[in-house]
């Protein structure tokens, strides 16, 4: 980068396309560490306090990336402070909200309703998410910290164990947190209901406002809270019924018609009409496949004994008897 170009653009004395190029530059690594610099003599001149705090607050979250640079070549400032105050914010503009250039960026990734979907994260644990589901996790893991997820929706997990014993956490909805080390197990996090079962290895629950409260998971274990997170429920459960959809398949045992409908609403995106109140609680055991909308009605409507009607607004469930 030609120098006088910067100081053109710092005296307002440059094109709007020369001033882009400035901007352009000063985003990048080398012009971090020239603006640093630059800073740094100016800040040497009689400034307020809070001025020195803010230009400090600023280079603190690029100092770990210009401790890497080479040396860069330093130019004698001839400028104040706000001059290159003003070159910060214009390169906030350029790049976005935040340090773009210096902090790690999240991924985020989502499922549409009947979609499921496999991803594989940084350390090479593999989660896959439900229809109607999210994760979010950070591009790039560094070595020796908390691997770090959040979910909303519906996820399993295979979670790989690191030499150095690293922590695995997924942070869910309504303040629950589940620890992890390396294992296999499933998350359901919707508007009404948080579920977490465990398949195998070992997890730890906790609820983040109140640390004291943790629950060591095991194999089969399962953990079921209402949405407000004044109800918990721990029991034993058959791991792969609530894991099953991974297969296309979803299975339910002593289900009610109820959560099936709430099943069915969450992944798919439908609605549902009962005529009948009482069906609501009736339970049902059985598998219907899943990767077909159709089918799956078809299967419900067989298994179950139920009259099951599709227009293309809603689903209609009522008894045979009418």
């Amino acid at each position: 980068m030609n120098v006088e170009l910067v100081e053109k653009y710092l005296n307002d004395d440059c094109t709007a396309e020369e001033a882009a190029q400035v901007l352009a530059w000063l985003a990048t690594p080398k012009g971090q560490a020239y603006l640093k610099i630059c800073l740094e003599q100016d800040l040497k001149m009689e400034l307020t306090p809070q001025v020195e705090l803010d230009s400090a607050s600023v280079f603190s979250k690029i100092k770990e990336q210009l401790e890497s640079l080479p040396p860069t070549e330093t130019i004698k400032s001839r400028t104040l402070w706000y001059r290159w105050a003003a070159a910060i914010v214009g390169i906030l503009m350029v790049v976005g909200a935040g340090y773009w250039y210096f902090l790690p960026q999240d991924l985020i990734v989502k499922t549409d309703f009947g979609m499921t979907k496999t991803i594989v994260l940084p350390d090479k644990s593999v989660v896959t998410l439900n229809g109607n589901s999210e994760i979010k996790y950070r591009k790039q893991w560094v070595s020796n910290e908390t691997r770090e997820a959040w979910v909303k929706g519906e996820a399993f997990f295979k979670v790989t164990h690191q030499a150095n014993h690293e922590r695995f956490v997924v942070h869910l909805p309504r303040i629950y947190d589940v620890e992890v080390l390396g294992t296999e197990f499933w998350i359901y996090a919707r508007q009404h209901k948080t579920r977490v079962v465990l398949n195998t290895g070992k997890i730890r629950l906790r609820v983040a406002e109140k640390a004291e409260n943790m629950l060591d998971m095991k194999p089969g274990d399962m953990f079921e809270a209402d949405a407000n997170a004044k109800r918990y429920v721990a029991k034993k459960v058959n791991p792969e019924t609530y894991s099953s959809w991974r297969k296309s398949v979803l299975t339910f045992e002593e289900t009610s018609l109820s959560e099936i409908i709430q099943r069915l609403e969450e992944i798919y995106g439908v609605e549902v009409i009962v005529t009948e109140k009482a069906l609501l609680q009736q339970q049902f055991s059985g598998s219907l496949p899943s990767q077909n909308m159709d089918v799956l009605l078809d299967g419900l409507e067989k298994l179950f004994d139920l009259k099951v009607t599709r227009t293309k607004r809603e689903i209609i469930i009522e008894s045979k008897d009418n």
